[in-house]
């Protein structure tokens, strides 16, 4: 079990003038109109329970503001952010419903702004564990109504891609990496496109 605090860094080294104490912020700001109205057409397909995983960016952020009225929310994702830190002050998030790591969040890192780092350092609902873990698609493939949350850079301009496009870029991580793995799902929430 991995436990998060600031004690447990290690090493930090300067980068542009920043010195190596201070710890990198990211400061994305707020969703622009058209990436919340992406977002709450996505966070209508969540349900409550859901385990949730997402990337960076205007999209997932977007949704995860639209899903403050869901309850007992798990996370299991690499990446923890300041779109996951609103949601969690919400109260949306419990992790009740998670198969495993039960009322915990599991993370890979931190990336966001200093009260998302003060967030997490000797948090115990806060957990990182190396990306072998967080990203192993049987694990994965374990959670309760795992889902997705991520947008594209680019994407092809074949059928399938398309069509990934017209449904708001929104996979169900469990399906995917299960179909990947050839482990059953038995608790996706699949969507139609």
């Amino acid at each position: 079990m991995y436990r998060s605090s600031m004690d447990d860094i290690t090493l930090t080294t300067a980068r542009n003038g920043v010195p190596a104490s201070a710890l990198p912020e990211l400061d994305e700001g707020p969703p622009d109109e058209t990436s919340r109205a992406i977002g709450q057409l996505v966070a209508a397909e969540i349900p409550d329970g859901a385990t949730l995983q997402m990337g960076i960016g205007a999209i997932p952020d977007a949704t995860l503001d639209a899903l403050t009225q869901r309850s007992d929310l798990g996370i299991h994702t690499e990446m923890f952010s300041d779109g996951l830190l609103r949601l969690v002050k919400s109260g949306a998030v419990t992790g009740s419903k998670k198969t495993r790591f039960k009322n915990r969040i599991v993370t890979s890192f931190a990336m966001g702004s200093r009260a998302l780092y003060d967030h997490c350092d000797h948090n115990p609902s806060v957990e990182f564990h190396p990306s072998d873990v967080v990203n192993d698609a049987s694990e994965i493939a374990s959670q309760y109504a795992m889902m997705a949350i991520n947008s594209a850079i680019a994407v092809s301009s074949s059928t399938t891609s398309t069509r990934l496009m017209v449904a708001l870029l929104f996979l169900s991580y469990l399906m995917m990496l299960a179909t990947a793995s050839g482990v059953l799902c038995r608790t996706s929430v699949p969507l139609t496109m």
